[in-house]
């Protein structure tokens, strides 16, 4: 009995022993192990961004989807009357579909990150690709609470400046509502070519050549109510307005 148990104690030492020697890594062994684990790493983010993106893209969409809902609501509820550009507190288009929708994140796409700096104490600020329009200027108040938002209304479906009643619009499928902007609201014109996709506040055209989602391509809801990704070379061959003049964007 005194054997068997000398025996076991014996083999359970040289196994410790051994477990322990198996076991320990050298300095270069852990070096290599870091080394694999950050290659990995540097091959996965760059997929992992463009999967975040992705999503974040399809909410956009299904976002700008259902403010054309709300929007045609409002219209509908007008007679097909378009809306005017008043500038007063709680009179603008965000809180008209505010009163339909009552989401204050809806006009805010998942892929801006933060809103315009220093909202609660300057007047308004731009957006940029990643951060959101806001301030305290009047006409972004809605709901009695400064407005902080990523999308903007086609500057041609206020009225009287193109389309005085959206039944006239004469391609609904091809007009884009709203769509990615850094501002309330855009007039896209002709001629020139972006310097960047980051977004620019003049000329007005560049406030929509944004690149939220990594796909050089920016999303839009369309008079009809149809929600599309539309590719930045592209925009400009949308029907802003009538009589436009088509042309593709040579993009960065």
């Amino acid at each position: 009995m005194l054997n068997i148990r000398l025996t076991i104690e014996k083999d359970f030492t040289l196994n410790h022993k051994t477990l322990k020697k198996f076991y320990k890594f050298t300095l270069m062994e852990l070096l290599v192990v870091i080394a694999i684990i950050g290659i990995l790493l540097t091959i996965l983010l760059p997929s992992l961004t463009r999967a975040r993106a992705s999503a974040q893209s399809a909410v956009c969409l299904s976002q700008l989807s259902q403010i054309g809902v709300s929007w045609s609501i409002l219209y509908k509820n007008r007679g097909y009357k378009s809306i005017k550009r008043t500038l007063g507190e709680n009179t603008f288009w965000m809180d008209k579909l505010y009163k339909i929708h009552h989401s204050r994140e809806l006009i805010k796409c998942p892929a801006v990150t933060h809103a315009a700096p220093n909202t609660a104490v300057s007047s308004n600020f731009w957006g940029t690709n990643k951060t959101g329009w806001g301030g305290n200027n009047r006409f972004m108040i809605y709901d009695n609470k400064p407005g902080v938002g990523s999308y903007g209304l086609n500057w041609h479906l206020y009225d009287g400046q193109n389309f005085g009643n959206i039944q006239t619009v004469e391609n609904p499928a091809i007009t884009p509502a709203f769509t990615g902007s850094i501002w309330v609201d855009q007039n896209p014109l002709n001629g020139g070519n972006p310097l960047n996709l980051e977004g620019q506040a003049e000329p007005q055209r560049f406030r929509i050549i944004i690149d939220r989602h990594l796909t050089k391509r920016n999303n839009s809801v369309q008079v009809d109510n149809s929600a599309k990704s539309i590719h930045l070379k592209n925009i400009l061959k949308m029907d802003w307005r009538r009589a436009y003049v088509h042309r593709e964007l040579v993009i960065p």
